[in-house]
This record gives structure tokens, sequence and C-alpha cells, in this order.
């Protein structure tokens, strides 16, 4: 194989971007806020809200959701409040999510907590089959549970990252609209940079004052204390 200027300089850049992905990590979080939207009700749909920590667990090995803190975090989000829902299409599970109604959402990767408006739920880790999505089942479960569970709703968050592209035709099929971002770099999964836009939410952040944060046993115990 002839080697050219041009094919070296793209044998560097390649090996350059794969370095430096495997070393620094960038992402953004988007906080997306909206208004309750009455939906056509279907009467195939059924929504479920589940608390036994046993029968979640199976529903997310059954849509192949499987991870090594899967029970941790399921057990946390109980803990700390959240109420995990389901809905169904002809007894099969389509879409599932968790509610918060009171308790702050806390972004694990970055030790940021969002205080809750009153009367506001916070939509989190939804989740919709792949052969599914495109077909506002993401709308369909947030207006069933506003409409069965938290009637007097008046504001509706939810968040995703701005890589996850489906997610965010999602919201915006729904109605959301962006409030701020929280951008974050970490570096050598060991040093974490984060900016937060201005916000009329209230953040809780660890280690507020610093502008790099040091990914150690404090900030792996603080996130341990607040996961949901």
């Amino acid at each position: 194989m002839k080697i050219t200027p041009a094919s070296l300089f793209r044998f560097l850049v390649n090996r350059i971007t794969i370095i430096k992905s495997f070393f620094i990590y960038r992402d953004v979080f988007i906080i997306f806020k909206a208004h309750p939207r009455p939906l056509p009700k279907t009467k195939s749909s059924l929504l479920h809200k589940i608390t036994n920590p046993k029968k979640i667990h199976d529903i997310y090995i059954n849509l192949e959701r499987n991870f090594s803190s899967l029970d941790t975090i399921i057990v946390s989000r109980i803990k700390h409040g959240y109420t995990f829902f389901a809905l169904y299409e002809k007894d099969k599970i389509i879409c599932t999510t968790w509610i918060s109604n009171h308790q702050p959402r806390f972004i694990d990767e970055i030790a940021i907590s969002v205080d809750l408006e009153d009367k506001s739920i916070w939509i989190r880790d939804s989740f919709c089959i792949p052969e599914h999505r495109g077909s506002r089942f993401f709308s369909k479960i947030i207006a069933l549970i506003i409409e069965e569970y938290y009637p007097d709703t008046t504001h509706i968050y939810s968040d995703t990252v701005i890589s996850n592209r489906s997610s965010i035709r999602a919201h915006k099929c729904y109605g959301f609209e962006k409030q701020f971002n929280i951008h974050y770099t970490i570096i050598f999964k060991k040093f974490l940079i984060r900016k937060a836009d201005k916000s009329n939410l209230h953040l809780n952040i660890f280690q507020k004052n610093k502008a790099i944060v040091t990914i150690d046993n404090n900030f792996k115990r603080y996130v341990a204390d607040h996961l949901a």
C-alpha cells in the first residue's frame, strides 16, 4: 500500500479522534418543559402503576434493558419517591417511564439536582420499544399519567442528552420546549467540568465553586446517596 501525505494525515486524524474520545467525553443535558396536553384516548391502551421492585425488574429484563446496577437503581428511585408506569397496548408493554411529583431530578453523571416547581412532575428514563418509536406513545403515556394520577399538574419537566435525537423528537412532538442546557466534560474518567445555563429552577450542585471536580470517593459517595 502506497503511503501518501493525504493518507497519512487521515490515519493520524482517525487515531487522534479515537484517543480523544476514549480519554475525553463531552455531552449536554437538555432540560425540557411543557404544559399538559390531552390526547385522544384509544381503547387498547392501558396504563399500569407498578410499585413492586421485582415486577419492575422483570419488565426491564423483558424489554432487554438489563445492566449491572439495575436493582440498586430501582430500589433507590422508589426510596426517593419516584413512581414507575408501564403502558400496555393489547397486553404488550409498549412504553415505560418514571415520574417524580415532588423530588428533585438528580443527574448522577454530573452530581447536579434540579428542584421542581409546585404542581409539576418530572419525567425520566422513558423508554419505548423500537418498533413503536415515532408513534406518539411517549406523548400518550404522559397524557394518561397526568389524567389518571396527577390531574392538578401545571408543568411537566424532562431531560435528555443532546446526542439522543429520537428522544428530542419525541419531546418536541408532545410540545416540550428547551429551558436550559447543562454542558459537561469528563477527562480520563477522573475529572469533571460542568457549565449550566441560567435557569429559573434552583440547582443543587456538588462542589459548586470548583471549576474542576475530581471524581473521587467523595464524589462517588455523594452520587450514591442521591442516586435516583
